[in-house]
């Protein structure tokens, strides 16, 4: 139970303090609910989870290593910065592929035409959608300094 606690704080560290995390998270929650206007068949369902999970876990493992590669060597080594770039990267190189998957899952099929029509048929639901995406700028640019 103490190794569970431990995890959810580490991912609440990454959410506090890392912008691209919640980016992240905010295309997380967006692509749910994508899925669920057009209704992704199981097999879709799983790439779609596949793919949040694997970005989130690289941004945590990224977090993770900046932060210690700061702490260890706080003054700049290109050793260290190549460390960093490189985890950067695989957070950049799993969110590309996400993107594809999104592309060719809600892309294609009739797809954009279903959920047109999803929001057409519900008014209420274009307003929470607007609601839900300022909230989560406000999320992603509010500025806070963590210890």
């Amino acid at each position: 139970m103490k190794s569970l606690a431990c995890a959810v704080q580490g991912l609440g560290f990454a959410v506090r303090t890392q912008r691209n995390m919640r980016i992240h998270l905010c295309f997380t929650f967006y692509v749910l609910w994508a899925g669920y206007v057009t209704k992704l068949s199981p097999a879709e369902w799983a790439a779609v989870l596949l793919c949040c999970g694997l970005v989130i876990g690289l941004e945590c493992l990224n977090t993770a290593l900046e932060q210690f590669c700061d702490r260890v060597c706080p003054e700049r080594d290109e050793k260290i910065r190549a460390a960093k770039d490189a985890a950067a990267g695989a957070v950049l190189a799993a969110a590309i592929l996400s993107a594809v998957v999104g592309c060719v899952l809600f892309l294609t099929g009739g797809r954009p035409a279903a959920a047109l029509q999803w929001f057409l048929a519900r008014p209420a639901a274009v307003l929470i959608f607007s609601a839900t995406l300022a909230a989560w700028l406000i999320l992603i640019f509010y500025r806070r300094t963590y210890p």
